[in-house]
C-alpha cells in the first residue's frame, strides 16, 4: 500500500490524507527551533508562551484552575509541568486543558523530559500524555482518548472512561483499513479491525515503532477528523483509532475517583468526535512548547 492509500476510509469512514504525514515527516527533519514563529500556514498557536490564556488545570484533590503547587509554570517561553520541587507525598494527578472543543484538526507540539520524578512513580517510566476529544466533567481520568507520551511507548492509543474504537494493524508505517468496523478474522500477515475498550477487551493499542529521543526534543502530532485519528511521532505514523465512540452521557464519577467504574454493557455509546485537548500532569517533570493547531484542509 502506498502512501496516498494512508487511512482510507470507506462507507461512513473518511481517509485521512497521506499529505499531512508527508509535511509532519517534512518538519521533523529538520533542526527544531524554540523559538518557532506560530500562525504560519494555518497553524495556531494553543499556547502564547507567556501565561495559561485558554486553558485550565484540574487535579484530582484540589480541583479546577486550583494549583496551590504550582505543578504547571510558564518558563523561558514554555509549558514547565512538575519543574517544581515538591516535597514528597504532595503530588497530585490532573491535566491542564483547554477550555474550548476541537474537532477536524491537525495538532503538533514538542515536548521533551526534566529530570524530577515523583511519588508514587519515582522508578516508573517518566510520563505525561496527551488527551483528545476531552469531553464530560473533569476528573481523573475523564472521558477522553489518550495519546500516550510515557518513555519507550510515546504514541500507544489508551482509551478512558468508557471510550470505545476499532484500530488497524500499522504494517511498515501504514495502516490498512478494512471495508467494514467489525473484527475481522484474518491469517497471518494479515490486517483486521479490532473493536477495543469494552468489557473485557484489550484497552491499549500499543504504537509501532520507537521514534522517540530520550534525552532531547520531540515532535508529536495528532491528525483527527471526526471519530478517526492518527498518531505521530517525530514525523512516523506509529498508531491510528477508528470509530472513537463514548459513553452518553459521560461517565460521572466523584471527584479523584480511578480508575472509572465500568459501564454497562447496554449503556448508549455516540461517537466521540470532538472535544478539549489537555496535557497530563502525572508524576514526572516534562516541558512542551509549540503547541500549534490547524483545521483541516481539503488535501488532508
Amino acid at each position: 500500500m502506498n502512501r496516498r492509500q494512508f487511512l482510507t476510509g470507506t462507507g461512513a469512514f473518511v481517509g485521512i490524507g497521506a499529505s499531512s504525514i508527508e509535511a509532519s515527516r517534512a518538519r521533523a527533519q529538520q533542526a527544531t527551533s524554540a523559538n518557532r514563529a506560530g500562525g504560519s500556514n494555518g497553524w495556531t498557536p494553543l499556547f502564547n508562551g507567556l501565561n495559561l490564556d485558554g486553558w485550565y488545570t484540574f487535579l484530582n484533590r484540589s480541583g479546577k484552575n486550583s494549583d496551590p503547587g504550582g505543578f504547571v509554570r510558564v518558563d523561558n517561553g514554555m509549558l514547565h509541568i512538575l519543574g517544581n520541587a515538591v516535597p514528597e507525598g504532595n503530588i497530585e494527578a490532573g491535566y491542564l486543558a483547554t477550555n474550548t472543543e476541537y474537532s477536524n484538526y491537525c495538532l503538533r507540539l514538542e515536548y521533551k523530559w526534566g529530570s524530577t520524578r515523583f511519588a508514587p512513580r519515582l522508578n516508573f517510566k517518566r510520563d505525561n500524555g496527551l488527551l483528545l476529544h476531552l469531553v464530560g466533567p473533569d476528573r481523573v481520568w475523564p472521558t477522553c482518548m489518550e495519546f500516550q507520551i510515557q518513555e519507550t511507548d510515546v504514541g500507544d492509543a489508551i482509551p478512558l472512561s468508557g471510550v470505545r474504537y476499532v484500530t488497524a494493524d500499522v504494517v511498515n508505517g501504514l495502516s490498512p483499513w478494512p471495508n467494514a468496523p467489525i473484527a475481522n478474522p484474518t491469517g497471518p500477515g494479515q490486517a483486521a479491525a479490532v473493536p477495543m475498550g469494552g468489557p473485557g477487551q484489550r484497552r491499549v493499542t500499543p504504537k509501532r515503532g520507537d521514534f522517540e529521543d530520550r534525552i532531547g526534543w520531540n515532535s508529536i502530532e495528532i491528525i483527527v477528523r471526526g471519530a478517526n485519528a492518527a498518531f505521530l511521532v517525530n514525523g512516523r505514523i506509529v498508531n491510528s483509532v477508528f470509530a472513537m465512540q463514548r459513553p452518553d452521557p459521560p461517565m460521572q464519577a466523584p471527584q479523584g475517583a480511578t480508575p472509572a467504574p465500568p459501564i454497562p454493557e447496554n449503556t448508549k455509546l455516540v461517537p466521540l468526535d470532538r472535544g478539549k485537548i489537555a496535557l497530563e500532569i502525572e508524576y514526572a517533570e516534562t516541558w512542551f512548547r509549540n503547541i500549534e493547531i490547524r483545521p483541516l484542509q481539503d488535501k488532508d
